[in-house]
């Protein structure tokens, strides 16, 4: 049975999780279409790392990609469970609002949660037409504000992620942070194909019923 590494994708609205899940997962979608509201949406792919020995190790990802609206959060316990790694995708120039949605998604899924700060990936996505306002290591910057608040961790890996034009550099932080996860001595979850199969039908027919839904205005 295939050993499973699952990852949580969370952010606030808008910061382009879905689009950074469908590149992960290398699956074809349009990464910069048009803006559709998800609740969960589960991806899976393999990845292929090297661990602390030096080894070269593929292990297969299920990533889950998830609603940042605040009418989910009462399902954090739901995407949290059995994570081996969290992903926290904010805009590169979060206003304040994001980032005090930012700041209680970090003090749920990082510090109330017995995590390694290895584990988490603080990701700033440039989305299209998005120019950087400063460093992020600047005092006066956005995220370090939203960082202060959660309260700041200088453990915690912060990347800009640039899918039109070094989406490769994102890649390669991505397979760090699971070569991280697999040299901690991970061993994966040991998920019946069967499982797997059930849960991916969910999905997809929650996704289905929402395009629905959607199509018909509601």
């Amino acid at each position: 049975m295939p050993m499973i590494y699952k990852i949580v994708c969370i952010g606030p609205e808008k910061t382009g999780k879905t689009s950074i899940s469908n590149f992960l997962a290398d699956n074809g979608l349009d990464l910069f279409g048009e803006y559709e509201q998800t609740d969960i949406r589960i991806v899976e792919f393999p990845v292929t790392v090297t661990d602390k020995r030096n080894r070269t190790v593929s292990v297969d990802i299920r990533l889950w990609d998830c609603g940042g609206s605040q009418e989910y959060d009462s399902y954090w316990p739901s995407f949290d469970y059995d994570a081996c790694g969290v992903v926290v995708v904010c805009s590169l120039n979060p206003a304040r609002a994001e980032r005090d949605r930012l700041a209680s998604m970090l003090q749920y899924f990082y510090r109330r949660r017995p995590r390694s700060p290895s584990a988490i990936l603080v990701v700033r996505n440039m989305l299209p037409g998005e120019r950087p306002s400063g460093d992020f290591d600047d005092e006066d910057d956005n995220l370090s504000q939203a960082l202060k608040t959660a309260p700041p961790d200088d453990r915690l890996k912060i990347i800009t992620c640039d899918l039109q034009a070094r989406s490769s550099d994102f890649r390669e932080q991505f397979e760090k942070l699971i070569g991280g996860i697999v040299s901690s001595g991970y061993k994966g979850q040991n998920i019946p194909k069967e499982v797997q199969e059930r849960t991916a039908q969910r999905a997809a027919e929650r996704e289905r019923l929402r395009q629905e839904a959607q199509a018909r205005g509601e």
